[in-house]
């Protein structure tokens, strides 16, 4: 069964005091999106929009009104008090010549789990220097109900950052001054981990691109990136890359030196453990044999003590018979010499 990748698609772009716009919600297909008019309609105001939120980058230098015919450029407060001409001199006026802010938000809708979250930048503008504040901030959830505004005008930074701390968690929003910071976490976290040199560069060339450019002409500007050859640093690279393989057949001479050591210390652990093995069993055998004859010695000693203890008690009772003959012969002598007897036999 295919499966659909899940993305975000760009929903929809809220613009409030952008050029000549006052207040535009747009709304995008999930697919693919035309942007047609005459020239002046205002494609390029819409388009360097969406770029100056994408890259978190308010001076627009390198990119605003790129995709339009003509090479004009355009800065941010022009954008912002909504710069027009007005004759065929090059004169020009300002649609906006009070304090008021300026919003834009991009709402991002993933495709499979229809979730969404909007990124953006609202502007306060003090008309009198031309001072620009600014503060981007994320949140969950679609554009705003409100659209941003506030009794029929845009609300402030000031009021965009109450706003959203009164009505969503600290998880469920950001808000800051520092386009690094707001840039780092659009790319990490917002937008699903983009890269955040690549895609700018990317972005950024594709916007003017035309239909008409030669195969050769696209693939240098468009897949090729530009960048400079310094020839020092080939010749240094490949004469690193020489002593890289010089180092690589020493290394590899040395593993092989080192292998034979290892393996002749190992041959001598093997015959190390064998004649240890060897000594142990001798010394073994021996104990056994001293053992033996210890027992065998042990053996014969009570042996002999049990003979030697018969023999005394054998020469005891001998002695006390001889004890017992002699007083008997004793007493037979002196019958025979009471009796007389030696008498008669003289």
């Amino acid at each position: 069964m295919e499966t659909r990748q899940q993305f975000k698609a760009l929903s929809k772009i809220c613009l409030n005091n952008w050029h000549y716009i006052d207040r535009k919600i747009l709304s995008f297909h999930e697919g693919i999106n035309f942007f047609t008019g005459h020239s002046g309609s205002g494609k390029s105001t819409v388009i360097d929009a969406m770029q100056l939120v994408l890259y978190a980058n308010t001076d627009g230098r390198g990119f605003f009104n790129k995709a339009a015919a003509d090479d004009s450029d355009r800065s941010l407060i022009e954008y912002l008090r909504g710069m027009v001409n007005i004759g065929e001199n090059n004169e020009s006026q300002y649609l906006r010549n009070k304090n008021f802010s300026s919003t834009i938000v991009l709402e991002f809708t993933e495709t499979e789990s229809r979730q969404s979250q909007c990124v953006g930048v609202v502007f306060d503008v003090e008309t009198a220097t031309n001072e620009i504040s600014r503060l981007f901030f994320w949140h969950k959830g679609g554009l705003l109900e409100n659209d941003y505004r506030a009794d029929k005008r845009c609300l402030t930074t000031g009021e965009i950052r109450e706003y959203l701390q009164r009505n969503f968690s600290t998880t469920d929003f950001y808000c800051g001054p520092s386009n690094e910071r707001f840039r780092k976490q659009l790319y990490d976290i917002y937008l699903g981990g983009l890269d955040m040199e690549k895609f700018p560069r990317l972005f950024k060339r594709a916007i003017p691109f035309k239909m008409n450019i030669k195969l050769e002409d696209f693939v240098k500007e468009y897949i090729c990136m530009e960048q400079d050859i310094h020839i020092e640093d080939l010749q240094e690279s490949v004469m690193q890359y020489g002593r890289m393989q010089s180092k690589i057949a020493e290394t590899m001479k040395e593993i092989r030196y080192l292998t034979d050591i290892r393996e002749a210390y190992q041959s001598y652990e093997e015959k190390q453990q064998a004649a240890e093995s060897c000594d142990y069993q001798v010394e073994r055998l021996e104990l056994l044999q001293l053992q033996r004859k210890s027992k065998e010695l042990r053996e014969r000693i009570i042996d002999r003590t049990e003979g030697i203890k018969q023999q005394q008690t054998q020469q005891e009772k001998l002695h006390k018979e001889l004890k017992e003959l002699q007083t008997d012969y004793e007493d037979i002598l002196y019958h025979i010499a009471k009796s007389g007897y030696d008498s008669l036999l003289m």
